[in-house]
């Protein structure tokens, strides 16, 4: 007989996959769209925005996906949000990027 999660790890869990879902799409986004044309940026300071987004893409996966990828996290729902809208705010960026 399999044992019942208890309801606090099913809702730690479900957080997780949210935001293990939302990382996934943009990972695959950022795979699918065509290199970026490195003439496009015309000065240190979009080279700047564009080496800070990279770094917030990275911090989310390595702060955010990662530690829930290798232990159980309980997540409180307001954190699990604020988690989700951050990743979600990454992905408005990518897609302004490719445009």
């Amino acid at each position: 007989m399999a044992k019942r999660k208890e309801p606090e790890k099913i809702e730690a869990n479900l957080s997780y996959q949210q935001m293990e879902t939302a990382i996934q799409k943009i990972d695959r986004r950022i795979a699918d769209l065509e290199s970026f044309d490195v003439d496009s940026v015309t000065d240190a300071s979009e080279t700047d925005e564009q080496k800070g987004f990279m770094m917030m893409f990275a911090g989310a996966v390595a702060g955010l996906r990662n530690p829930r990828a290798h232990k159980i996290i309980k997540d409180d729902p307001e954190m699990a949000l604020e988690f989700i809208a951050f990743v979600s705010l990454l992905a408005k960026l990518v897609d302004k990027s490719s445009k």
